[in-house]
């Protein structure tokens, strides 16, 4: 027998709201569950931590009466970093955006906000946040899509340049690359650069993912052809209890 619609389970994306607004919180709810997903809410901070794990999104404000949502925001960042962070508040200046953003939100919405933006908001952060899963490599966890890299569950910082190179092994485990080869794909054709360069690359590299990089676990020197990365991926990784920044300087 089938079930009647209004009681047919949901299948959508989890999504807390964050909100002390009843009015707003409601609206906010009703919008979203008519668009498909599964909505929990609250009205405070303290709650918010307890609740915020278990969700694909959580929507945020920052003003809470039991306090801010940028320690929610810190919360996920570094114990649930799979969790999505949308900020919907009246702070708007640029100093909070960009403080919100430096936290780990994906996305910042200043108030009034019109529920069919809100929606199309929602959607686009999940989407953005879909992709292949990390790849597990023995202590080393990598995800591809937000360019992060763990050893043990720590961050490493790369910059840009080594991480490059790290995705290339990663995605060719076991395979022999040239010095000739990486220059093309990591620096371009169009560039000049000595093969000393990228024997400095993976010097470092190695620095960033090795204990001791004199007997390094995952890039291998073939002598007389170049590299390998010595370790295929067993399975995704668990979601890290941090989220890694890539440097900006090369």
């Amino acid at each position: 027998m089938k079930m009647p619609r209004g009681q047919r389970p949901s299948h959508g994306a989890r999504i807390l709201i964050v909100e002390d607004d009843f009015q707003l919180r409601s609206l906010f709810e009703g919008s979203l569950r008519a668009a498909g997903f599964r909505v929990r809410t609250t009205a405070t901070a303290s709650e918010a931590l307890e609740m915020s794990g278990a969700s694909d999104l959580v929507i945020l404000d920052v003003s809470l009466p039991d306090g801010e949502g940028w320690q929610v925001a810190e919360h996920l960042h570094h114990n649930h970093p799979e969790v999505a962070i949308l900020f919907v508040t009246g702070m708007g200046d640029m100093e909070q955006k960009l403080r919100g953003f430096r936290i780990g939100a994906d996305d910042y919405v200043v108030k009034p906000v019109e529920l069919p933006e809100l929606n199309a908001r929602a959607h686009a952060v999940l989407r953005r946040r879909k992709g292949p899963k990390p790849l597990k490599l023995g202590r080393l966890s990598v995800d591809l899509t937000r360019q992060m890299v763990w050893l043990d569950r720590n961050p490493i910082y790369l910059t840009p340049l080594e991480y490059d190179l790290l995705a290339i092994f990663v995605q060719h485990p076991l395979r022999i690359w040239t010095r000739d080869e990486l220059v093309r794909r990591v620096w371009g054709p169009e560039r000049f650069v000595m093969n000393r360069a990228v024997d400095v690359r993976i010097r470092y590299l190695r620095q960033a993912i090795d204990d001791d990089p004199t007997q390094p676990t995952y890039i291998e020197t073939v002598r007389g052809r170049g590299y390998r990365w010595m370790t295929e991926p067993t399975k995704p990784a668990l979601p890290p209890n941090y989220i890694a920044h890539i440097d900006t300087e090369a």
